[in-house]
C-alpha cells in the first residue's frame, strides 16, 4: 500500500457528505478508481454522546511499523505512540481541554474517540496523562522518545530482562545507532559498564562512539566475528 492524503484522493460516500473530512495519513490499495471512506474516518461538527477530540502534537514513526503497514488491510489508517492534547469533550469529561495524553493514536490531524476506548498505556490501565508542568530540561516530545515506548524499551531490555550489573560488566548492544540501542548503551555508559555496539556502516560506527560515547564499535558486516568482538 501507499500512504497519501484522503482530501486529495478520495471521496466521501453520499450520505455523509455532510461531515468535514479531518485531514490524516492512511493505507490504500495500489488500484485505480474511486474510493469511499468509511465513516470512522470523518469528523463531525457536534460530538455523539461520551466522545472526546484529540489532536497530536508528537507522534512517533518506529521500525516495527513496517510490518503493520505490509500486512494492513485498504483503508487503515497508521497508528503508532504519540502525544495528544484534548481539545474537548461532548458531556461529561474526565480530562480537561488541554490535557495531553500519551497512547496508540491514529496519524490524523482531529480524532474523536469514545470515552472508553481510548489507549490506555500504564500496566494498571489508566490513561497516560503528562504532567502539567514539565522540568525546564524535558519537551513533551520526549514521551514518544526516551520517555516513550523506545525508552521503555531500552530500560525494560537492560535492567529487567538483562540484569546487568554495572560497573564490573561488559554490554554489547545490537542496533547500537538505533533508537533504542542508542538509549541502552548511554544507561549503562551512566552506570559506569564498559559497552561495545555494533552497527552496519562505518558512519555508524563512528556515531556510536564519538557521538554517544561508546568505549567500541563494531562495524557487522566487515569485522563480524566473534574474534573480532573478543578484541574488541
Amino acid at each position: 500500500g501507499v500512504c497519501g492524503a484522503p482530501r486529495e484522493i478520495l471521496t466521501v460516500p453520499p450520505d455523509q457528505r455532510q461531515l468535514p473530512l479531518s485531514p490524516g495519513w492512511f493505507m490504500m490499495r495500489m488500484d485505480f478508481g474511486q474510493r469511499d471512506i468509511p465513516p470512522k474516518m470523518l469528523l463531525a461538527n457536534d460530538l455523539p454522546p461520551s466522545r472526546v477530540e484529540i489532536h497530536p502534537l508528537y507522534i512517533s514513526v518506529d521500525p516495527y511499523m513496517a510490518f503493520h503497514i505490509r500486512n494492513a488491510p485498504a483503508y487503515t489508517t497508521p497508528q503508532s505512540y504519540s502525544v495528544v492534547e484534548v481539545v474537548r469533550c461532548s458531556d461529561i469529561c474526565p480530562f480537561a481541554a488541554g490535557t495531553r495524553l500519551m497512547g496508540a493514536f491514529f496519524w490524523k490531524e482531529a480524532q474523536i474517540w469514545a470515552f472508553a476506548d481510548l489507549p490506555r498505556m500504564s500496566p494498571s490501565g489508566k490513561h497516560l496523562l503528562l504532567p502539567k508542568e514539565l522540568p525546564a530540561n524535558v519537551d513533551p516530545s520526549h514521551y514518544v522518545g526516551v520517555l516513550g515506548m523506545p525508552g521503555w524499551t531500552a530500560y525494560a531490555g537492560l535492567f529487567r530482562i538483562g540484569r546487568v550489573k554495572c560497573p564490573g560488566e561488559t554490554v554489547v548492544v545490537s542496533a547500537a545507532a538505533g533508537v533504542t540501542g542508542a538509549m541502552v548503551g548511554q544507561m549503562a555508559k551512566i552506570l559506569g559498564c564498559r559497552v561495545i555496539g555494533t552497527a552496519g556502516t562505518d558512519d555508524k560506527v563512528r556515531h556510536v562512539k564519538e557521538v554517544l560515547g561508546f568505549d567500541d564499535a563494531l562495524n557487522y558486516r566487515t569485522h563480524g566475528s566473534a574474534e573480532a568482538m573478543r578484541l574488541a
